[in-house]
């Protein structure tokens, strides 16, 4: 059993190729136009090699079951040279004894008035994570609307717009339940991604997420308690959060009703499953 949290093991180098726009993955990898993002390659470019290598090795498995956490990667599974094997979806699980509904004293302690406070968080905004359509949609929010970014550098963070609060990383998951329980409305605008934890710890805390169209986000969501946007449109996301941010109380039992779809404990049941029967 083979879980996978991005699409490395069937191309030549990255971990994902929306963004770049590359599709060598179904053919042959070659002249990898990502070679500097994450995996960084420092030499040559081997992404033929590796692709080939790759193919060869894991093709070579007698049996095989892979487990992608959503759909979408399980689509994309089907087109690659993996696609000999059974795939088996299971989605990726929230521990709703940690992300729940969470009070706290952080309107007060970071002094914010406004009355829609707009969230959005990664563990580190690179450039597919869509900070600056992020931005864009913020510009265009009206001045009832907070924007609160955690996950940021330090330059990051002198670099923001005025009128933006930009946190680091909390290594806390209660302050992170408490952050989600504040929002009104959690933005996701990443470019690229498989299911984004971010999004069921969002609805865990009873609160709406608005997505770009990426990977496994829209799985995520539904009319009742969220938001899907075509990927890097900001008007779109300021409309998606304007819509939803209002509405919070009125959707919080939709969205901890959703979450209970991707409890982490179902989660392990379904993996114990998979195991006593491929064991058999």
């Amino acid at each position: 059993v083979w879980t996978l949290h991005d699409c490395w093991s069937f191309t030549g180098h990255c971990a994902y190729f929306d963004y770049a726009r590359c599709d060598r993955w179904q053919t042959e990898c070659h002249h990898c136009p990502q070679l500097k993002t994450y995996p960084i390659c420092y030499g040559p470019d081997g992404s033929r090699r590796n692709y080939r290598l790759k193919k060869k090795l894991f093709t070579s498995l007698p049996s095989l079951t892979l487990t992608p956490p959503c759909h979408w990667l399980a689509d994309t599974l089907r087109r690659s040279f993996l696609s000999q094997y059974p795939v088996r979806v299971i989605e990726n699980g929230v521990d709703l004894s940690v992300f729940h509904p969470t009070e706290s004293d952080l309107r007060k302690r970071y002094q914010l008035g406004a009355p829609y406070i707009v969230l959005a968080v990664a563990a580190e905004w690179t450039e597919r994570k869509g900070l600056r359509y992020l931005l864009a949609c913020a510009r265009r929010l009206p001045c009832d609307y907070q924007l609160v970014v955690l996950g940021l550098t330090d330059a990051q963070i002198a670099q923001l717009p005025q009128g933006v609060l930009g946190l680091p990383k909390t290594a806390s998951a209660h302050e992170l339940a408490a952050w989600y329980t504040l929002a009104s409305v959690v933005a996701n605008p990443t470019m690229e991604d498989n299911m984004p934890l971010v999004n069921l710890e969002a609805l865990a805390c009873g609160t709406p997420v608005a997505v770009f169209r990426t990977g496994g986000c829209p799985e995520a969501v539904d009319d009742t308690c969220g938001r899907v946007v075509e990927q890097g449109d900001a008007d779109g996301l300021r409309e998606a959060v304007m819509a939803l941010a209002p509405r919070k109380k009125e959707l919080e039992q939709q969205c901890l009703a959703r979450a209970k779809r991707f409890d982490s404990r179902d989660c392990y049941q379904k993996y114990c499953a998979l195991y006593r029967e491929v064991r058999r």
